[in-house]
């Protein structure tokens, strides 16, 4: 079961990034970089489920195609791949470890409770200028990074991709956001954010819950995410268990 979640997570990272993407770059059934021209590191991803005997061609090709391009980025590889040579070889093109995620997933299979909450739920499916509001905030993002990410989103629905933009509302203000996107019978969640002065209020499990039952109706077996080290526990509360961990580089300290 384990190595069919871990299969199904790719394909659900590589469904969501591949749509939002302008660019993919495929070195190796291992080995895919995905470029969507978003100013942040975080959305420009070499992704390596395995590590191969060309790794270190592989990562300076990546690093010559992002810098053409003059954009940031990172190397995502599960955590079992980084054995000190590995470690040496991305060391050796410049490449330091600065994070760690955890994949995992939730079987949608049972009930999915819903918060009691004083939001209203709402699908951003126009502009997404709702949508985008709660995520500048949480993220410190800037105008160019977010109207060049709401343009890979929308990028996204123009290769007839099925992704959902929820926002909730409190007093008709647009507080926490998140989207799922669902592909076949799987889901995935990002980019969940909520306003710096409403958070540690519950508001993100609320719509993290609204989105999953969402899924649900629309057919989704599973729905998977990466969390960050401060959403972990928040994950791990509604129900998401552990498949792997990753780690995390970039270039420069």
């Amino acid at each position: 079961m384990e190595n069919q979640l871990i299969k199904l997570f790719y394909k659900a990272e590589d469904s969501f990034f591949s749509n939002v993407s302008s660019d993919t770059i495929i070195f190796n059934e291992y080995a895919k970089s995905y470029i969507t021209g978003v100013p942040a590191e975080g959305l420009n991803i070499l992704s390596c489920p395995k590590i191969s005997d060309d790794f270190s061609i592989i990562v300076t090709k990546a690093i010559n195609k992002y810098s053409q391009l003059d954009l940031p980025w990172i190397l995502v590889t599960k955590a079992e791949n980084c054995n000190e040579q590995n470690y040496q070889i991305l060391a050796d093109l410049g490449l330091n470890e600065i994070d760690e995620s955890t994949a995992m997933f939730i079987n949608l299979d049972g009930n999915i409770e819903t918060s009691i909450t004083d939001l209203q739920f709402i699908e951003d499916g126009s502009n997404l200028n709702v949508w985008r509001i709660p995520l500048t905030e949480a993220f410190e993002a800037n105008n160019e990074i977010m109207d060049s990410y709401v343009k890979a989103h929308q990028r996204f629905k123009a290769n007839e991709g099925k992704m959902f933009h929820y926002v909730g509302l409190l007093d008709g203000v647009s507080i926490v956001s998140c989207t799922i996107s669902i592909f076949d019978n799987i889901a995935r969640i990002d980019d969940v954010g909520t306003l710096p002065e409403y958070q540690n209020k519950g508001y993100a499990t609320a719509i993290i819950k609204h989105g999953l039952s969402k899924a649900k109706e629309e057919g989704a077996a599973f729905c998977f995410l990466e969390a960050s080290k401060q959403g972990l526990g928040i994950y791990k509360k509604i129900g998401f268990e552990e498949i792997f961990i990753n780690k995390v580089f970039k270039l420069g300290s």
